[in-house]
Order: structure tokens, then C-alpha cells, then sequence
């Protein structure tokens, strides 16, 4: 949950600071961003597929380490087209209309939401895991 609203807060400043601008400027390098996200998500689909399903006591004995974890969470938030859409394409773009301070105050309001996003999306895990702790 860290991991991805780290990188998700670090995507926003970024739109906020002009990538956005540079990005949507050049329409080769949206495409080339949007086609190195596809083929990462197709790539991981295709990896999750083709993957045994484990059973619980095997789910436990092979869990990622922490690093991995990370690792993991960092690829899956900044290689998501529909990550840097909403940023660059949504935030970036609406942050233009502000100044000054309106801008911080917009680009801070952004990342707190996003944050809060991300601990209710852990916190509705956590709870459907209790429910079903089988996984099946």
C-alpha cells in the first residue's frame, strides 16, 4: 500500500510540475509510454495465467520477501497505462487552470486523496481476507 501511493504521489507531482506539458506535446512518446505499459500488463497477465495456483500452506512457504514486494507494487504503479492516463492526462492537465498557491493546494489535495484511496483499498483486503481465509 506504501509502495503504490509513493509512486502514485510521485506520478502526480510530476504531472504538476510540467510532464504532463512535455508528454502530451510530443504524440509519439504518449503512444511509446502507452505501449510499454500494455506489453508489461499483457506480460504479467500472461505470467499469472500460465501460473499453478498455490495451496494455502504453499501460498505461505513461498510468499515474497519485502524487497519483492516492493519491487512488485513499484512496476505494477509505474508501468499502468491507466496510472499515467489519470496522471499526466487528468491531473497534469486539470492543474494547468491553477497558480501560485491554488496550484500546491490542488496538488496536495490530490495526493491525500490518493493516499486515502490506497489505505481503503488495504483496509477492504484485509477485511475480505478475514472473511474468506481460505481463498477459495
Amino acid at each position: 500500500m506504501i509502495t503504490a501511493a509513493v509512486c502514485d504521489t510521485l506520478l502526480i507531482l510530476l504531472a504538476v510540475l510540467g510532464v504532463s506539458l512535455f508528454i502530451l506535446t510530443f504524440a509519439w512518446l504518449k503512444t511509446v509510454l502507452f505501449g510499454i505499459g500494455f506489453f508489461f500488463l499483457v506480460y504479467m497477465g500472461w505470467v499469472i495465467w500460465r501460473s499453478e495456483p498455490l495451496k494455502v500452506n504453499e501460498a505461505e512457504a513461498t510468499s515474497f520477501s519485502p524487497k519483492k514486494q516492493i519491487l512488485f507494487a513499484a512496476s505494477v504503479s509505474l508501468f499502468n497505462p491507466h496510472a499515467i492516463l489519470d496522471t499526466i492526462g487528468v491531473i497534469g492537465t486539470n492543474s494547468l487552470g491553477y497558480s501560485g498557491e491554488e496550484k500546491w493546494v490542488f496538488t496536495l489535495a490530490t495526493i491525500i486523496v490518493s493516499w486515502i484511496w490506497f489505505m481503503g483499498l488495504a483496509l477492504a483486503g484485509r477485511s475480505l481476507g478475514k472473511l474468506d481465509s481460505g481463498g477459495g
